[in-house]
């Protein structure tokens, strides 16, 4: 269990290093540009991430069923998840059937919707 909860740290990590990699060659100005990946492996997210609601799909994505998906909220800036991925990331977990989800984020969290781009995030994670 330990070592399934160091590698969620590690991918926060390295997602706060890819945002500040793009923040600092320009490729992310303000709240532009956003990030997610993509997992099918269980994930313990629940001990960073342990606030969850459902909620709907932008798209249906019945082949993503089961998969974790961790994703930057609406309006983050990338160069903040390095200093606090809890507050600038969620993770999102899709149900059977590919409609809904289960978004958990932390207590930190500092939006209230992921990115407005999430749908096209389905279509390359299904793909």
């Amino acid at each position: 269990m330990a070592s399934i909860s160091l590698e969620l740290d590690q991918l926060l990590h390295q997602l706060g290093q890819v945002g500040k990699k793009l923040s600092d060659i320009g490729a992310a100005e303000g709240a532009a540009g956003n990030l997610s990946i993509c997992f099918r492996e269980t994930l313990n997210i629940t001990t960073c991430f342990p606030n969850v609601q459902t909620i709907e799909l932008p798209v249906p994505a019945p082949d993503l069923a089961g998969a974790t998906l961790i994703v930057t909220g609406s309006g983050r800036r990338l160069r903040e998840i390095i200093e606090a991925p809890t507050a600038n990331l969620a993770c999102i977990v899709v149900e059977d059937g590919g409609r809904i989800g289960k978004m958990f984020t932390s207590p930190d969290c500092q939006f209230k919707r992921v990115t407005s781009e999430f749908n096209s995030h389905l279509a390359v994670h299904h793909d």
